[in-house]
């Protein structure tokens, strides 16, 4: 049984109240649309129309299961949706560490769709990422690399320190005070202090 298909022939029927109107607007033969309810029926063992009417009408059964079988076709829509988007832009995928946030991954994935970007997000080793990298099986991955290679630059708020931690003098300003020079400091150059 094609669920989605059953699923589409229930749900317009109801918003038609009509099996002949609901087979026009899924272009549809209506003896289709009716086996397909009553294929739908014997799958949920119960009525979903009461038919001893003359219109119509849907039973208890029909309007408990109704919201349900909207999420499904809506579910099923965005799933399309999804599909064609990912074939329309190619899947980029993109190396992480294991310990990576799953809160911040999905910002990443939902931030590059918003833009028409499909990341498929791996943890992977260090060692896999760069290779990854290097034979370009990765579009992107996130690799420690010396300071002075490393592409992107964030500040962390605690981004230089005065030039006498690296030893050198500190020259005068105007009013002959000593001006303290910085420089940069790396956050693998940190270390706690001894006691805290």
């Amino acid at each position: 049984m094609d669920l989605l298909a059953h699923l589409e022939a229930y749900v317009a029927a109801v918003d038609e109240a009509s099996f002949s109107r609901a087979a026009e607007r899924l272009g549809i033969a209506q003896p289709l649309l009716s086996r397909r309810i009553k294929t739908l029926e014997a799958h949920f063992e119960g009525q979903l129309f009461d038919r001893s009417r003359r219109q119509v009408a849907t039973t208890e059964l029909g309007v408990l299961l109704l919201p349900y079988a909207r999420d499904v076709l809506d579910r099923a829509q965005r799933l399309r949706h999804v599909a064609r988007s990912a074939r329309q832009s190619a899947v980029r995928a993109v190396g992480v560490p294991a310990d990576c946030g799953p809160a911040a991954l999905a910002r990443v994935i939902r931030a590059g769709a918003e833009h028409g970007r499909t990341f498929a997000v791996r943890e992977l080793p260090p060692d896999e990422r760069e290779a990854g990298l290097a034979d370009a099986s990765l579009a992107y991955a996130l690799v420690r690399v010396p300071p002075e290679n490393a592409a992107l630059r964030v500040p962390l708020g605690l981004a230089s320190a005065p030039a006498e931690a690296a030893g050198g003098g500190r020259p005068e300003s105007a009013t002959g005070r000593p001006r303290a020079r910085r420089r940069a400091v790396h956050l693998e150059d940190l270390r706690p202090r001894r006691g805290t």
